[in-house]
C-alpha cells in the first residue's frame, strides 16, 4: 500500500526534495513508515497519529477482538465506538457543524454503522496490522532521512497500545505527545490539538 502511495505522488508529479508534510493514523501510520522507507527526502515532516512500528494490543480489547466473529453489526458498531473513544464529554457534546447530530456519539454510531466494510476486509485489515514491524535498522533510515517527526497517541487508546506509539517515538529520538483522557479517535476528540501540532510541522518546514 506505501508503493500505491508514492505511485500517486509520482503520477501528482510530486516529486520535489522535502516538499511534502505526511499526516498517518493507526494503519495509515505503518503504511507511512513504509513510505518514510521508499522516499524518504520527499518528506519535510511527519505527524505519526496512534500507530507503532509493531503492533501493541491493549490488554483488555482482546476478547472484544475475538466477540468480532459473532457479533451483529450493531453489537460491532458499538465495541468499535468503545475502542475508539473515551472521552464521554466529547462523546456528549453538539457540534454545531454537524446540526443533524444531537451530540457526537450518534454522528459517529452514525459514521460507522454506514460503513459498508465487510467482515472479510476488516479481518485483512487486521490480519496486516498484527503483521507490521519495523526493524531496528529501518527505524534508524527514518530517523536519519525524515526531519521533523512527531508522534501523538491518546493515554486510554483501547485499539493500540498508547505505549507502542511512545516506543515509536523514542526510536525516532522524535517529540511524543500523550493526550490524557483521549483514546484512538484523537483526531476526533482532540481535533484542535492535532491540528496545532500539524501547524507547528509546517512553520518548522516551510522556507
Amino acid at each position: 500500500m506505501a508503493e500505491d502511495v508514492v505511485a500517486v505522488l509520482d503520477h501528482a508529479e510530486w516529486t520535489e526534495p522535502q516538499s511534502m508534510v505526511m499526516v498517518a493514523m493507526s494503519m495509515g501510520g505503518m503504511i507511512g513508515q513504509h513510505v518514510c522507507q521508499i522516499v524518504p527526502d520527499r518528506l519535510a515532516g511527519v505527524l505519526f497519529l496512534v500507530t507503532s512500528f509493531r503492533y501493541m494490543l491493549p490488554d483488555k480489547t482482546t476478547p472484544s477482538i475475538m466477540a468480532l466473529l459473532t457479533e451483529s453489526r450493531i453489537e460491532r458498531t458499538k465495541s468499535f465506538m468503545k475502542w475508539m473513544f473515551s472521552d464521554q464529554e466529547w462523546l456528549e457534546k453538539f457540534d454545531t457543524r454537524y446540526p443533524e447530530f444531537p451530540n457526537n456519539h450518534d454522528r459517529m454510531i452514525s459514521d460507522m454503522f454506514e460503513n459498508k466494510e465487510t467482515m472479510q476486509a476488516a479481518l485483512g485489515q487486521l490480519s496486516a496490522v498484527l503483521a507490521h514491524r519495523l526493524s531496528q535498522k529501518q527505524l534508524e533510515h527514518i530517523r536519519e532521512r525524515v526531519p521533523h517527526i512527531v508522534c501523538m497517541t491518546g493515554e486510554n487508546d483501547l485499539t493500540l497500545s498508547p505505549l507502542g506509539t511512545e516506543m515509536l517515538a523514542m526510536h525516532l529520538a522524535c517529540k511524543s505527545v500523550i493526550l490524557p483522557g483521549k483514546g484512538h479517535g484523537i483526531h476526533e476528540e482532540s481535533e484542535q490539538e492535532v491540528v496545532s501540532e500539524i501547524r507547528n510541522i509546517l512553520k518548522r518546514t516551510i522556507k
